[in-house]
């Protein structure tokens, strides 16, 4: 309710695709979320209305649920090399909780990477968009798993409240942000061109990268 009231004014206008996350599993959580948000049923069996896809103009727009066991995972990414086998928007963008490149050294591993990156990374999605770790991070282009010239870039949102946490550098780092600051990025999509922007709230340029259809990331 708390969440529904704050962001009136925005998601009642705007389209508002969310992903389940670790706080959202805890107790009737599940269910809640289905009967709030009210998303394509068109996902694996047991999962849908958590895992699914739209199209937004050039954008294949694809939304995963790390909150399940090792079975459902995988059972995700055969759905998506499926989802992905016909698609014919320039780009692919895909959404989940845990971030499987992780700047956080205090947390665990959590089977992520291993269930999703190395389907992600050989279907060629552009851009992947994660959170759970409460620092901002992108990642260089990733390709079987290393820092490639080209490849899926991961992007770990950071903290839109007042939850951070440590972040360390990895092999895998290209931008790292870690001061205790609100955060939010601003991605705009053209048929040639996905561009990223990362602000804090009070107006800090934490991040900018672009990529265009030729490969060419900056």
């Amino acid at each position: 309710r708390s969440f529904l009231a704050s962001s009136q004014g925005v998601a009642d206008h705007l389209p508002f695709v969310a992903a389940v996350g670790n706080h959202d599993v805890y107790g009737q959580g599940r269910d809640w979320f289905g009967e709030i948000f009210s998303y394509p049923s068109h996902g694996p069996p047991g999962l849908q209305r958590t895992v699914y896809s739209l199209t937004v103009g050039p954008l294949r727009l694809v939304v995963l649920d790390t909150e399940v066991d090792s079975s459902a995972r995988a059972g995700q990414m055969h759905w998506l090399e499926q989802e992905l086998a016909d698609a014919s928007e320039p780009w692919t963008v895909v959404v989940f909780h845990r971030a499987p490149y992780s700047s956080n050294p205090q947390r665990g591993p959590d089977g992520v990477a291993a269930a999703f990156t190395s389907t992600l990374e050989r279907l060629a999605v552009d851009l992947v968009l994660t959170a759970h770790d409460h620092a901002y991070m992108r990642t260089h282009p990733m390709q079987s798993g290393q820092p490639a010239a080209a490849g899926t870039v991961y992007v770990t949102g950071g903290a839109a409240g007042s939850k951070f946490y440590p972040g360390q550098r990895q092999a895998f780092t290209d931008v790292l942000f870690t001061e205790p600051r609100p955060i939010y990025s601003v991605i705009t999509v053209t048929e040639e061109q996905l561009r990223l922007e990362a602000w804090t709230v009070d107006g800090h340029l934490v991040d900018t990268w672009e990529v265009h259809k030729s490969g060419e990331s900056r």
